[in-house]
């Protein structure tokens, strides 16, 4: 369990590096009141809770008597490796779709000046493949936590990520209403094929 839970908190690092050097490389906002702190806030708060799954994972995985942290499923090699492939799998799309996006990338939903409609990469099967990404990522915290607490976690971040989803959806069929309807027909929102 050690080796598949560095290699696991890894991914969510290389996630979170990743992310902080890419932020500096964006298109202006429209929306001047998203600058600054905010914005800082909302593009490192789904990190942020990744990490802390991770530590917590470790530290009420030793031995703690709460139902919330109580095993599931027994661990063994592979729930590790399941739990890694999971994790680096969700971090390959995430980090695809956003070099993908490039300079129109923002934390929170919001246009950017001279903002693009991108449908390539993993933007032409699904909409928002980075939380594709990061829920495949969320799902493997959950499945080597192998608790309550982490289903709860992954529960969590789906709702966190459903409403910017449904935010994000709203400014682009505003923004590009000759194109986004076409483009929505076409794709899936998280899973190809799927949904």
């Amino acid at each position: 369990m050690r080796v598949a839970s560095i290699l696991l908190g890894l991914s969510w690092v290389i996630f979170g590096l990743y992310w902080l050097a890419g932020a500096r490389r964006v298109k202006p906002s429209r929306s001047p009141a998203l600058l600054g702190k905010k914005r800082l806030f909302g593009a490192h708060l789904i990190v942020g809770l990744g990490l802390i799954a991770f530590w917590l994972a470790g530290k009420w995985g030793q031995g703690s008597a709460s139902w919330f942290d109580r095993p599931l499923w027994p661990f063994s090699p592979a729930v590790g490796a399941a739990a890694v492939i999971l994790s680096y799998a969700g971090l390959a799309i995430a980090l695809w779709a956003r070099t993908a996006l490039g300079r129109n990338w923002s934390a929170l939903p919001e246009l950017k000046l001279g903002h693009e409609l991108v449908t390539t990469g993993p933007y032409a099967v699904v909409r928002h493949p980075i939380y594709t990404g990061m829920l495949l990522m969320f799902t493997a915290v959950a499945v080597l936590w192998e608790a309550p607490a982490g289903l709860f976690l992954l529960m969590v971040a789906g709702i966190v990520l459903r409403v910017k989803l449904a935010r994000e959806e709203t400014l682009m069929a505003g923004e590009f209403p000759d194109q986004w309807p076409a483009y929505r027909a076409r794709t899936r929102r998280l899973l190809p094929l799927v949904w």
